[in-house]
């Protein structure tokens, strides 16, 4: 149901900036909330895929997480 929107995210992240991509990476394996410069966090934030406090982010929402996961692990589908 949702893997139109999730796929525009990625390309627009492809697009946008290879380090983004990187970083979100971090973000979405990462236990808890990780610390980056504020320019990057506001990047990720203005795509929605971040929640952002002070210069901690996490994934906004467990979909985002799950799906970009399954991205950087080479499993380019997701079951939405």
């Amino acid at each position: 149901m949702y893997s139109d929107h999730l796929q525009r995210q990625l390309y627009n992240l492809q697009r946008q900036d290879s380090e983004l991509l990187e970083t979100l990476e971090k973000v979405v394996f990462a236990p808890e909330a990780i610390e980056l410069d504020l320019l990057t966090a506001i990047k990720l934030q203005s795509f929605g895929l971040v929640n952002l406090k002070g210069n901690e982010v996490m994934p906004s929402c467990r979909l985002y997480q799950q799906y970009f996961q399954q991205y950087f692990q080479g499993d380019n589908v997701i079951n939405s």
